[in-house]
C-alpha cells in the first residue's frame, strides 16, 4: 500500500528524531503492519487524514 508520503511525514512529530529521520530518509524501505492499512482507510473516511484514493499514490 503506498500512501501520501507528505500526510505520513506530518505524523513523525510524534516520534523520536533518530526514528524521525530514519523513517523520512527516502533510501530506507518502510514496514508496516496490516493494521496500519486498516487505520488509514478509518482516518480517511472519517476526515482525520487526508490520503489518496486506494490505488493511487503522490511521490
Amino acid at each position: 500500500m503506498k500512501v501520501n508520503m507528505h500526510e505520513a511525514k506530518s505524523q513523525l512529530s510524534k516520534l523520536g528524531e533518530q526514528a524521525r529521520k530514519a523513517i523520512a530518509d527516502d533510501r530506507n524501505e518502510v514496514y508496516v503492519s496490516a493494521a496500519s492499512g486498516w487505520e488509514i482507510a478509518i482516518k480517511r473516511e472519517t476526515g482525520k487524514l487526508s490520503a489518496p484514493p486506494p490505488g493511487r499514490h503522490h511521490e
